[in-house]
């Protein structure tokens, strides 16, 4: 069955002091989500679609009012052909994101990427993500890999996520790196991504504990950065604000 997420988000950068005070506050009105619990951070595995010249990670780091992406998303690492994997569509338009994903197997989903077709099927997301596929001659390229700890509130509608140790890897990042695999997507490995992902305004209580820090919400993509670093050289303008 396929689920549909819609909700507005911002992000942040901050160090993991920050995030050892945060999360504290994050335990007084949140709840480890399934994968996170008992607090221990998870690996996430995102694969991005994209075509031979980078034309959909082109777009995106433009900051159009409107983007879109398709993503695979697993969270077994490592992982077996008999894991759960989720085909994402991921669209923003003014500040909200529309998520959109579908539940598969990976043997089914690495047969699926390895032919560069999917089946129509029954229902609107998977027939959406095989028309995106088939008219814009898109293949699985980029890999980000990170770590996350989550929190999620009892009925699901604020979502607080830290993402740590965030990696790059592409055909691009191996002719880059020494060791031929995965790059750092942050210079710094003392940074953290804050996520915030609600239905509604956040509530006073999280808006008072961002309060506390000289934090500010800022246009943040792993793929982007990574896309800006490793690939088109840093001729893309999204600098990492200096911490204090």
């Amino acid at each position: 069955m396929d689920a549909v997420y819609n909700r507005y988000e911002q992000k942040y950068i901050l160090t993991k002091a920050q995030r050892d005070i945060l999360e504290g506050v994050l335990l007084e009105h949140l709840s480890y989500d399934l994968y996170s619990a008992p607090g221990k951070p998870y690996v996430i595995r995102n694969i991005y679609y994209d075509t031979d010249d980078h034309a959909v990670i082109r777009h995106s780091v433009q900051k159009p009012v409107y983007k879109e992406k398709l993503r695979l998303r697993c969270y077994a690492d490592p992982v077996t052909d008999d894991d759960t994997v989720y085909l994402e569509i991921k669209k923003k338009f003014k500040g909200r994101v529309n998520k959109r994903r579908l539940p598969m197997t990976y043997g089914d989903a690495r047969q699926m990427m390895e032919s560069g077709l999917v089946p129509d099927g029954d229902n609107q997301v998977q027939r959406e993500i095989a028309y995106m596929i088939r008219s814009t001659d898109i293949r699985p390229g980029a890999v980000i890999r990170y770590r996350r700890t989550a929190f999620v509130s009892q009925d699901q509608s604020l979502r607080v996520t830290f993402d740590e140790d965030i990696m790059f890897y592409s055909q691009e990042s191996v002719r880059a790196s020494k060791d031929g695999g995965f790059l750092p997507v942050l210079d710094n490995p003392d940074l953290v991504l804050l996520e915030i992902k609600s239905v509604t305004n956040f509530p006073l209580w999280l808006v008072r504990a961002l309060s506390t820090f000289p934090l500010f919400s800022r246009s943040f993509s792993k793929y982007g950065s990574a896309y800006r670093t490793y690939i088109a050289g840093g001729m893309i303008d999204d600098p990492i604000p200096d911490q204090p």
